[in-house]
């Protein structure tokens, strides 16, 4: 049996409820806030983010590209795998900059 989430609107099994009525998905939002309402920040999401930043600039390490543009987005790349060793929080990560 379905039910209706009374905060999302989405329909969910009836098990995937909190005792609040709120659906599991919008039990994990309402988990990941913090006291002060600014979401808390996993690894997980920090990798989320950096596999979509180096998906974003494959396109400069293909063969057809020119070896300048190659070698400029280097050391970016680079910087975003080393996120996760650079920083101790990932509430404390700060994002490298692109080559213009």
């Amino acid at each position: 049996m379905k039910i209706e989430c009374t905060f999302c609107r989405r329909r969910r099994p009836d098990f995937a409820f909190a005792p609040d009525g709120r659906c599991d998905q919008c039990q994990l939002e309402k988990d990941r806030l913090n006291v002060g309402g600014r979401p808390v920040l996993t690894w997980h999401d920090i990798r989320g983010k950096r596999a979509k930043l180096l998906a974003a600039c494959d396109w400069t390490q293909q063969a057809d590209v020119d070896d300048a543009v190659s070698l400029a987005w280097q050391p970016y790349r680079q910087s975003l795998r080393d996120v996760t060793n650079d920083f101790d929080e990932p509430a404390d990560v700060v994002w490298p900059s692109p080559p213009s």
